[in-house]
Order: C-alpha cells, then sequence, then structure tokens
C-alpha cells in the first residue's frame, strides 16, 4: 500500500513487477479454492451503539480542540480540566522573533511572551475569545534560551481558592522550565477571561519633547538591551516636560504569526519600553534602561486585528535610590479603541555584568585524575580547623561567670515558658555540679565585678575565631532577665549584629575540604541535600570547595537542595548564594516524613546535617526519614555537638528546640556520644560508621563529624564467582587467585581461546608480563575476538600497566584506546584497571574488581571503567574544563612586559592586561615609557605604573 494510491491498482502493480523479474507468484495462495454464496441479506448495522474502544488519553489525542500553539504548546493529556496544564518544547527556530530579545548576548524570553502564553491558555480554557485579564504577575527568574537546543516550558492553571467549598473565575498560574536536572519557576500569577469590547479614549494632546527613534534604541544597545528589529516597534516619540508621559506609534511589522495571539508580544513589549521614556521625561541615559519586568499589578488585553494602526501611551516614575521604574498606566490604543491597559508595571534594574569573558579557548578540558573516594578513608579526609584547646579554658570561664550572674537573677523566679523553666532548674544544677559554695572566689564577687570580668574575657577573644561565642554568651548574660520573663525573644538577640550566623561558622568550623573534593571527583553528578542549613554557614562552607578553581566556577555537583524547616531564611541565603548555580530552596522539617513532604522517590547522594539531627525530639525516627532521601551508595555526613563544655548549653538553651530531646533520654542536652549515634543510626537503616573525627583536641572537642552509609541490601545476589584469565607462566595469577579466595570468591582459572564458564566477570592479566598487542599473532587476535564474542553480559577488567598516569612504556596505551572501542561499538564492561606495581597491590586489584562488580548506570553518569593505582591509591580520570588563557598568562616569563588591551574596542569591561615579549630595540625605534592615557570623553586618564 502506498498513501494516497488505490489499493487495487497497487497490489495489481506489484503483482506486474514481479511478473516482469521472472519471480513466480502462488496465485493459490491468493484465491483458495472455494465458492461465493449469493443474495446473503444485508448486515442490520446497529448505529445506536459504540464498536469503537478508546482510551481518554486516546480520543483527547485524535481530536484535540486546540492545535498547538507556538509559546503555549499543547495540552498535556495526563492533566485534568480542574487543573490544566500545556507542556511545548520551544526552539527558537520555530519562533524567530524571539532571537531579536537579546541582554547582553543572551536570548531572553520577554515579559510579553509569558503575558501571551497565559492569555491563550485561558481561552482554550474558557472558550472566550475577546478579552482576558492579569493580575498580581510576579516574574521570579529570567528564561535564557539557546540557539539549537529546545527549552521544556511548562505552563499549569490552577482554580483560585475563596473558600474550602468555592472556587473564584480567577486562575492561579504557573510557567516554569526544566533544563535537565530540575525545575525553574519564572513566571506566577492570576487569570481570567472576559467578555466585552474594549473601552473608547479621546485623542491625546500632543507632547512636547520628540525623542529620536534611532537614538533611543542607541541608547538601549549601549545598556545591553540588544533588541533587534522586530522589538524596535516605536516611531515618533515624544515625552513630557512637566508630566511623567510618553507617546508613540507603533509600526505595522508583521512578525508572521498574529493570528496566535489576541495582542502580539512585540506589541506587549512596546507598551513596556516606554515605561523608561515616560519615568525620565525623555532624558534617557544607559542606566535608566537597563531595567527588565519584576511585577504586574494588572492587565487587561482585548483581541484585535493586526494591521491596524495602533499607538502607546505611558506614565512611570523613577524611584531614587533603587532604580526602579514604576509604570502608572500603560495602554496601547488602536482605532480610538484602548486594548491593552496595564497599571503597577515595575521595572527594576539589571546588576551589572561580571567582567567579559574574552577568553575564545575556554571550552578546553583535559583529563585529570584523582583518588576515588571509595577506596579512601574517610577519618583521614577530615580534620580540625580551629585549636579549640587554646580557647577552651576562657569560654569554660566565661560559662562559668555567666551561670553564676543568671543564677543570681532568676533564682526563684515564676515564668510562663516552659523551656526557660527547664533552663533554670539546669542552671541550678550546674551551679551546684561546679560547686560554687559560700566561700567561693566567684560567690563573693558582685555583679559589677562579674561583669566586668565577663567584658574583660570578651575582650580579650574579640580577634580569636570564637569571638562570636563570646559575644554571645555576653548577650545572654545581658539579657536573661528579660529572657526569662518572655520579654525578649533569644533567636532575636542572638540574630542581631550577625552574631548567630557568626556562632554557627565558629561552632561548626571543620575542615572538610578533601572528603568533599574526593566525592565530587568520584561522583560528577552528586545530588546533594542539606538539612536544617539555617543561616547558610555551612552552605558557604561546602559550596566554596564545590567549585573548580580559576575562572572557570563550575559547578561540581548537579543538584544542591536548601532546606530548612520554614522559608525564613531563604530571601537571605537566596542573595549571599546567587552566584551559584543549581541551587533549590525548600521546606524540609526532618522529624516528619520527607515523602508527606514533596520529597517522593528523591534521592541524594551527599546528605549534610550540621548540629540538626539532636534538635528533633526522636533521634531515631529523624534518622530513619533521612535514611528514606539517601541513595543506596550515598553518604550521610553527620556534624553533631560532643564536648564536656558547658558554654554551648548556656546559649543555646535558651531556645525552646534545645529541650526537644527531653523523651528520648536526652532531658539536660539534645546532643549525645558518637557510641549513641552509631546505635540509632544501625536502629535507622544505616550500616556502622565510616568515620568519627572530633574537631579538637580530647576533652576541648566541640564537634564530631561522622560518616555513615546505608546497609547493604542483603538480598541483592552477591557476584562471588570469577575468572581468572592468563598465561601460562603468569607470576602473579598464583598470589592473585588465593587473595580472592580468601575473599570468598570462586575462581576459575582460563587461558585465552578456551571457553568461559557461564555468567562471570572475567579478569584478565594477559597484559602483565607484555604488552598484549604489541607484535599479536593472528591466532591469538582471533582468540581475542572470541573472548569479546563470548562475553556477553559479562565484564572484563583488564590489569595492565601505566599508561596515562606515570607512564613508563606507551605500548600499554594500546589496550586503552582498544577498550573504549570495544565499549563504545559492541557495548560491552570493558573496563581497564592501570598498576605501577602488581605484586604488591593485589589487594587494591581485588577492592578494584569489587567495584567494577557492583557497576551502576544511573541517567547521567556511566560507570568507572578505568582505574589507575599509584603508589597504592586507587585513581579515577575525569575531564575538567579549563581556562586555557588564564594558564597561558600564568605560563608567561617573569622578564615579559605586560600591555594594556582592550579586546572590544569601546568597552571598558574588556581592558586586560596581557604579556608581550621584550625584544632588542632596532633602527630608529625608540621606547615610550606610558604615565597616562586618554580612554573616552567620560574618563579623561588613567596613570598607570610603569611598563
Amino acid at each position: 500500500m502506498a498513501r494516497g494510491e488505490d489499493c487495487v491498482e497497487s497490489f495489481l502493480t506489484a503483482i506486474g513487477k514481479l511478473f516482469e523479474l521472472n519471480i513466480p507468484v502462488d496465485f493459490n495462495a491468493l484465491m483458495p479454492t472455494g465458492f461465493c454464496l449469493p443474495d446473503l441479506p444485508r448486515y442490520p448495522w446497529d448505529h445506536e451503539a459504540d464498536y469503537w474502544r478508546e482510551s481518554r488519553i486516546s480520543h483527547e489525542w485524535r481530536c484535540r480542540e486546540y492545535p498547538s500553539h507556538p509559546l503555549l504548546g499543547i495540552r498535556q493529556l495526563e492533566s485534568t480540566s480542574l487543573e490544566p496544564s500545556w507542556r511545548n518544547m520551544l526552539y527558537v527556530d520555530k519562533v524567530s522573533w524571539l532571537r531579536d530579545h537579546k541582554i547582553e548576548d543572551n536570548i531572553v524570553f520577554p515579559c510579553a511572551a509569558y503575558i501571551s502564553m497565559v492569555g491563550e491558555g485561558v481561552r482554550q480554557i474558557s472558550g472566550s475569545q475577546n478579552t482576558f485579564t492579569l493580575r498580581h504577575v510576579v516574574l521570579s527568574l529570567a528564561l535564557v534560551l539557546a540557539e539549537g537546543t529546545p527549552t521544556e516550558l511548562v505552563t499549569t492553571f490552577r482554580p483560585h481558592r475563596l473558600t474550602d467549598s468555592l472556587d473564584s473565575l480567577w486562575w492561579d498560574f504557573t510557567i516554569a522550565s526544566h533544563n535537565g536536572h530540575l525545575w525553574t519557576k519564572h513566571c506566577t500569577g492570576q487569570v481570567t477571561s472576559e467578555a466585552g469590547e474594549p473601552p473608547q479614549t479621546q485623542d491625546a494632546t500632543s507632547l512636547p519633547r520628540k525623542l529620536k527613534r534611532r537614538k533611543y534604541y542607541d541608547i538601549l544597545n549601549r545598556a545591553g538591551m540588544r533588541f533587534g528589529p522586530h522589538f524596535q516597534r516605536f516611531a515618533d516619540i515624544r515625552t513630557g516636560t512637566v508630566q511623567h508621559l510618553a507617546t508613540a506609534k507603533v509600526s505595522s511589522d508583521r512578525s508572521g504569526d498574529e493570528e496566535h495571539y489576541h495582542l502580539h508580544p512585540t506589541t506587549i513589549d512596546a507598551c513596556i519600553q516606554l515605561a523608561p521614556c515616560a519615568a525620565v521625561k525623555g532624558l534617557v541615559e544607559a542606566k535608566h534602561c537597563r531595567a527588565v519586568p519584576t511585577k504586574i499589578k494588572r492587565v487587561t488585553i482585548h483581541r484585535c486585528a493586526s494591521n491596524i494602526e495602533m499607538r502607546v501611551l505611558g506614565s512611570a516614575t523613577l524611584i531614587k535610590g533603587s532604580g526602579d521604574i514604576v509604570g502608572r498606566i500603560q495602554q496601547c490604543i488602536a482605532n480610538g479603541n484602548i486594548v491593552l491597559h496595564m497599571e503597577g508595571l515595575n521595572l527594576s534594574p539589571l546588576e551589572e555584568a561580571e567582567a567579559t569573558e574574552t577568553d575564545s579557548l575556554h571550552t578546553t578540558a583535559r583529563l585529570t585524575w584523582g583518588p576515588h573516594i571509595d577506596f579512601l578513608d574517610a577519618a583521614n579526609l577530615i580534620r580540625p580547623s580551629i585549636p579549640r584547646h587554646l580557647y577552651a579554658p576562657s569560654l569554660d570561664e566565661l560559662a562559668r561567670l555567666g551561670l553564676v550572674y543568671s543564677h543570681r537573677r532568676i533564682k526563684g523566679a515564676q515564668t510562663a515558658l516552659p523551656h526557660m523553666r527547664k533552663y533554670q532548674a539546669w542552671i541550678d544544677r550546674q551551679v551546684q555540679a561546679i560547686g560554687i559554695g559560700e566561700n567561693s572566689p566567684i560567690t563573693v564577687l558582685d555583679d559589677v565585678v562579674v561583669m566586668g570580668k565577663i567584658g574583660s574575657l570578651v575582650h580579650q577573644m574579640s580577634d580569636t575565631p570564637v569571638a562570636a561565642c563570646a559575644a554571645a554568651i555576653q548577650k545572654v548574660v545581658t539579657n536573661i532577665s528579660a529572657l526569662f520573663s518572655g520579654q525578649t525573644d533569644a533567636l532575636d538577640i542572638l540574630l542581631a549584629d550577625d552574631t548567630l550566623t557568626k556562632l554557627y561558622i565558629a561552632t561548626d568550623a571543620c575542615d572538610r575540604s578533601q572528603f568533599i573534593q574526593h566525592l565530587a571527583h568520584s561522583k560528577p553528578n552528586l545530588r546533594i541535600l542539606e538539612i536544617g542549613a539555617g543561616t547558610g554557614a555551612s552552605t558557604a562552607s561546602m559550596l566554596k570547595h564545590l567549585a573548580l578553581p580559576g575562572s572557570i566556577r563550575q559547578p561540581l555537583y548537579s543538584k544542591y537542595t536548601f532546606t530548612d524547616i520554614s522559608s525564613a531564611f531563604f530571601i537571605s541565603a537566596k542573595d549571599h548564594f546567587k552566584r551559584h548555580h543549581n541551587i533549590e530552596y525548600r521546606i524540609l522539617d526532618i522529624s516528619k516524613d520527607p515523602m508527606e513532604q514533596g520529597f517522593n522517590g528523591e534521592k541524594y547522594d551527599l546528605i549534610i546535617a550540621t548540629n540538626v539531627i539532636h534538635a528533633t525530639k526522636c533521634l531515631s525516627d529523624s534518622l530513619k526519614n533521612v535514611h528514606k532521601l539517601l541513595d543506596s551508595n550515598g553518604r550521610l555526613l553527620l556534624h553533631e555537638l560532643y564536648s564536656t563544655s558547658k558554654w554551648p548549653n548556656f546559649i543555646f538553651g535558651t531556645l525552646p528546640g534545645w529541650w526537644y530531646g527531653e523523651l528520648d533520654g536526652r532531658p539536660d542536652e539534645p546532643y549525645v556520644e558518637p557510641a549513641r549515634w552509631e546505635s540509632e543510626l544501625t536502629r535507622a537503616g544505616f550500616a556502622s560508621l565510616d568515620a568519627v573525627v572530633l574537631d579538637g583536641q580530647e576533652p576541648y572537642q566541640l564537634n564530631s563529624i561522622m560518616v555513615a552509609k546505608p546497609q547493604a541490601d542483603s538480598t541483592q545476589a552477591n557476584k562471588k564467582t570469577v575468572t581468572l584469565l592468563c598465561d601460562n607462566g603468569e607470576s602473579h595469577a598464583d598470589s592473585l587467585s588465593r587473595l580472592l579466595q580468601s575473599r570468598g570468591y570462586v575462581v576459575h582459572p582460563c587461558r585465552l581461546g578456551e571457553e568461559l564458564l557461564g555468567s562471570q566477570d572475567v579478569v584478565s592479566l594477559l597484559d602483565c608480563s607484555r604488552p598484549f598487542f604489541e607484535d599479536i599473532s593472528e591466532s591469538r587476535y582471533e582468540a581475542f575476538q572470541h573472548l569479546l564474542d563470548n562475553l556477553g553480559r559479562s565484564g572484563i577488567l583488564w590489569i595492565t600497566h601505566p599508561c596515562q598516569v606515570q607512564c613508563h612504556d606507551p605500548r600499554y596505551a594500546q589496550i586503552i584506546g582498544a577498550a573504549r572501542t570495544i565499549r563504545t561499538e559492541m557495548l560491552l564492561d570493558f573496563a581497564t584497571c592501570e598498576v605501577d606495581d602488581i605484586g604488591s597491590s593485589l589487594d587494591s586489584i581485588v577492592d578494584v574488581f569489587a567495584k567494577f562488580q557492583a557497576r551502576e548506570e544511573d541517567e547521567s553518569l556511566k560507570p568507572d571503567y578505568e582505574y589507575a593505582i599509584v603508589n597504592s591509591a586507587v585513581n579515577v580520570g575525569r575531564f575538567y574544563p579549563f581556562s586555557l588563557k588564564d594558564e597561558l598568562l600564568a605560563e608567561t616569563s617573569p622578564e615579559d612586559r605586560m600591555a594594556l588591551d582592550m579586546a572590544k574596542p569601546g568597552r571598558l569591561a574588556s581592558l586586560q592586561w596581557i604579556p608581550r615579549g621584550v625584544r632588542p630595540l632596532t633602527g630608529d625605534e625608540v621606547e615610550v615609557q606610558i604615565y597616562a592615557a586618554g580612554l573616552n570623553f567620560k574618563v579623561r586618564c588613567l596613570t598607570l605604573p610603569h611598563a
């Protein structure tokens, strides 16, 4: 059968061609023997019955009411009419006018396009063709588009809820995109459809100040708003000289897809562009134009023909200080009718761009080898960063003074706060425990002297790493009466002057850089969850080690989830970490089931919990919730208080959360010793602790840092059989075989050319004595091919000598190229392990083989197939990008001179120093020593050092 042609003709044509080719045709198969029954009655069709069985999704796919929209896409079949959603894979090629909306060098999805998407969505669900209104529109994050790469957009509608049983006519909408790793929310607001004709308006009087169109768009270009022809729609721009008003005519240039919109996005964008003109009364400068929409209070759009002559009118003011432009009214008028009416437009200034990247070779990369964390002792990767033994005596003395003073202030007093009653009882016990009697030197001191000593100690520690700890103790002492009575909140006084953040930095200080860097190298697509991130003190220390050095600050993780029990800290955290990529902010109470908090099925490779698990009512329950979020090969980095000092109790005991563990066997303090942590972790499904590191010398430590992994799944079949492939007389075969057997393996020796036994992974020693591929014979090569053909789903670990790390004989590198080709073309699990000293590294070889046997592939990362054992350390290779220009600058000779060069003439941001070799003067050349050089009309000169 051929599409569009008669089937009988096609069939007969095929028979004819077969006859022409002298191919016999069995007509008996086509027309079997039999006879016809004439005069059969007509079949009584029942048209009332439905004999077509079809699912709802299939029917809605076939019978879509609306075609695909260029921006909105098509309705998602899985969504309901109660909460509809649309999905679109947006290609810039298909909506070419988007290319003309550029900020700097990036194609940025315009605000007007979001408005048009929502308008189309509400039209489809309401059936209204005329008018729609948006309100409370918030644009939270810019959407940058890429040429040739689709951007996934999902638009979701949900009825705006009035009461538990009543929805309004408004819909809440959200427009989000997916970047391959996580969802990003770009635009939210509310929308409704309306019926009716656009209101009429009178002709406005001509405004006195005229702004040339070309001048305005030149100013926009200098500001980085590089709009192309489709977004340069203005003509005859006029502004007021007293009033903050502006008007302009809109050109009738067509984009070719006007039928998809009530009002084309380029026309809507023209209304937005007019706001800076009105705000500064036509005296436009680049700083006024470098702003983008962030909020719209209300906007109403009526459908109108695209070929009608239009003009726009705007009224706006400039907010001094912040630089925001607030548009009171923006209108688009066609034939005397207001087809667009916008109120409360807010334009916020863009941050100045980073220094322009002028290195055109920044896409270079190199293979970097480093130890795999699975073969390292985690206890050696974490070490103290503060000499706590130097400061512990002073902090303990400060705490004793604080206890005496606080005991006097609140002794016998009454409070309505339950946690302060517990704090009062704890202070009483501590005063008795430290033996402060009537004749004690501290007891005889009056309050003024005690406070004087406290102030003196705080001053002594003001230049130490624990200055915030001393300051926090002093704050509690000073405000103890108000804290006890409830007149003052402890969190408020600790947050003041950023004391709490500095306190967390001081208490949590520990060098975990080696652990984080080796983990990120071993798992390049690291998924990280931080529980109770709070002020972000721990986050900052982590992110510092999770980026490549130099000018290319590529993150060494795919997702970093910043969580806290409430969103109170999110605003400051988002501002503090705005330069870091792939960070999401979510609410998480780890004392409750994370599956009920939107973490369904999400798994993380590293979970960081810094002094947060102890602040829950039940350690076991909280750790079970942590276990639900941890990948089977993930790690929990647990950082918890473990101190003999009581100054942390004196500070944090004023907070209600300090006493949550009373019913969990922790009445006086929430923290416990590492032995109990190990017991609780085991009960929650973790294996025994991988590492326990104290952050100071005992007994002066403040925290214990623990690393734990989930218990291995005992139900998984353990592969304990292996084929050892080697030549006759291989010296290491017997030693490796005995070692494998001591580890519980059943070893089957095999020679090249013999058949493999069953579905077993293979360890090859064929490359140990001499390079396998060097002068290989035909029979030996055919035996190697036969080995690969019969490998099936089994894998092979090929032991060889160094050829990528500390190479001494490059002939062994042939197996590296062969293995990569075999993996690519034959899809076999062919791994290599380079070993500098095979005889002394047999234990490590068995460890690598065990890791190879447990190979797993996730959605974005394949297993490791290349290992290198060097100096008893198991290394894996990773490709990291680097800036070639930075390295060339670093390699310049000290004798070279530096010259000031401008990569892009006219762009000050492109000024840079470049090396210039020294050569002797020849002929009539002279050397000029520069003291000053003119740059432009604003920067008259620049003083330079001696060249």
